[in-house]
């Protein structure tokens, strides 16, 4: 049973003595380095079982061009991913390493480096790993990544139907009067929605999101406004529906 007590408590878990790891590049990595399946040899060079405390055996990489090496890199990790795993002397065990994300965009053809660490004692691999980029291989990747066009104007006709139903309801917050006597001499929904298109010259779908907003909603213009900027910076860059 966790207490809050032991929640709170900080980690007094002792820090393990990784002076006998080494980090290393596998042969077959070195001689034909595979940026989508890149894999590290973690070696206990000691003369003692190396058995872990805390040392979860998570490598992390970056992908670093060679003109602008500077020996270091950042990451993010999830706490708590990888294996704790026991090494007798001269034992090794193969981790893949988890490459931070590398901007394909402006990436040029030519050597690059790969560095890599342990993440928990901070154990770096020297030398780096020596990566030969092509221009195939950029154009692959940014074939890979580039956004779908087809998913971009859906998004964006999603968003212009959110739009003018902000719209709306910025022009029924001016005009709740018109907008409450038009509800309350419909019929039925459909018909209130009608009502409330005509009064505000909007379509049925904006009228739809107005006839559905709380009252306290269409009070607040300062709050629609807010949303119609936010909605505006998404749609930024986004493919005209009409003319994608």
């Amino acid at each position: 049973m966790v207490t809050d007590s032991a929640r709170d408590a900080p980690d007094t878990t002792p820090a393990d003595d990784v002076s006998g790891l080494r980090l290393r590049w596998p042969d077959a990595v070195t001689q034909d380095p595979d940026l989508d399946a890149l894999v590290i040899d973690v070696v206990n060079t000691g003369s003692e079982v190396w058995r872990p405390a805390s040392t979860r055996l998570l490598v992390v990489g970056a992908l670093l061009a060679q003109a602008s090496d500077s020996g270091g890199f950042s990451f993010g990790y999830v706490g708590g991913a990888g294996d704790r795993i026991p090494l007798g002397p001269g034992e090794y065990a193969r981790v893949p390493v988890r490459l931070a994300p590398f901007d394909w965009s402006s990436a040029v053809p030519g050597p690059h480096l790969v560095r890599a660490a342990l993440v928990a004692p901070g154990l770096v691999v020297d030398p780096p790993l020596v990566v030969e980029l092509t221009q195939e291989r950029i154009d692959r990747v940014r074939s890979e990544q580039a956004p779908d066009p087809a998913v971009e104007v859906r998004h964006r006709r999603r968003l212009d139907e959110q739009l003018s139903g902000l719209r709306a309801m910025l022009t029924a917050s001016e005009r709740l009067g018109d907008v409450a006597a038009a509800v309350a001499s419909a019929s039925d929904e459909e018909d209130g929605v009608a009502r409330i298109a005509a009064v505000l010259g909007c379509g049925p779908d904006a009228a739809r999101q107005v006839f559905g907003s709380p009252l306290h909603r269409l009070r607040s213009s300062s709050s629609l406004d807010a949303e119609v900027a936010r909605v505006l910076r998404r749609m930024e860059g986004l493919p005209d529906p009409e003319n994608p």
